[in-house]
């Protein structure tokens, strides 16, 4: 029988900038990280197993989880990765705050790049070496409408850690909140991974991009757009119907029961129909006593 592992949780966690950033479910979800992983920090990232093993008990969705997953990686709380088709996580600065006592991690460390860079790996010698490289990897994300689990696809996206000597870019300048200059360029909203669409496609996926709320997944929304290929007519159909969806479906009031974009592609719902509730007729009321023909004089 395994030992249940004792975990520390400081009184400072209340002052953490952020974890206020995350709504309550976010932050139970860490929580219930920080109570389940290994004496390394280290967990499953599957959405679905990770909704299974935390909350078996509750009313909750694999897309809440999932979410919540990139809220914590957007963060930099947490770090995604992918070994031998798995995806694992590890908790950010982990060994500055709880012992490792296992000899050994019950998950793989992550994988190494081409450059000999190790991503998402925690350095136990040096805790904050961690949290910059946590940081870092956030900083290098150049679209914030990946979903950390598109990671699914290729972990060769994943960009190498910048370089070290004078090259090297300050962590604290990469998240730094100062604004921008008004004469700066515009950052380009551009993926990482080229677009396999056609220029015509491409231009007609991103005005459908635009409209839809749940901007999760992109990788994979492009797929089902291409297998739909619209034309201009088709195209404004679908951009049509997230208008109508986001007013009159049900599931658009709270992005958490949103569909994935790829999915309400595939589900081919731009033909849904919707209809607006209409005024109810209004009921006519007899004058007089109804049930005097009933009664006896």
């Amino acid at each position: 029988m395994d030992t249940i592992p004792t975990r520390l949780l400081r009184e400072g966690i209340c002052l953490s900038e952020s974890i206020s950033k995350l709504n309550w479910f976010q932050e139970v979800l860490f929580y219930r990280l920080i109570v389940s992983v290994d004496d390394y920090g280290r967990y499953w990232a599957t959405p679905e197993i990770v909704k299974g093993r935390l909350f078996p008990l509750a009313n909750t969705t694999v897309t809440q989880v999932e979410d919540a997953l990139n809220k914590l990686s957007t963060e930099g709380m947490i770090r995604v990765y992918e070994v031998d088709g798995k995806l694992y996580l590890e908790l950010c600065n982990w060994t500055k705050f709880q012992t490792p006592r296992a000899a050994k991690s019950k998950f793989p460390a992550a994988p190494v790049n081409t450059q000999g860079n190790q991503h998402s790996q925690t350095d136990v010698s040096d805790p904050q070496a961690s949290v910059n490289k946590c940081k870092q990897l956030l900083a290098d994300a150049p679209d914030i409408r990946y979903s950390v689990f598109d990671i699914r696809n290729s972990i060769s996206d994943i960009p190498p850690l910048p370089p070290k000597g004078e090259d090297a870019i300050d962590p604290s300048d990469a998240i730094s909140n100062k604004p921008e200059p008004a004469d700066a360029a515009p950052i380009s909203s551009r993926r990482r991974k080229p677009s396999q669409l056609s220029k015509t496609q491409e231009a007609r996926f991103n005005r459908f991009w635009e409209v839809y709320p749940k901007k999760v997944s992109i990788g994979d929304a492009e797929k089902a757009w291409a297998k739909v290929d619209p034309d201009d007519t088709l195209a404004e159909r679908i951009i049509q119907a997230v208008t109508a969806a986001k007013r009159f479906d049900t599931r658009f009031r709270e992005k958490q029961y949103t569909p994935h974009p790829a999915s309400w592609l595939n589900g081919k719902e731009w033909m849904n129909e919707y209809q607006s509730r209409a005024a109810s007729p209004k009921t006519t009321v007899p004058s007089g006593n109804p049930f005097k023909p009933f009664l006896t004089e």
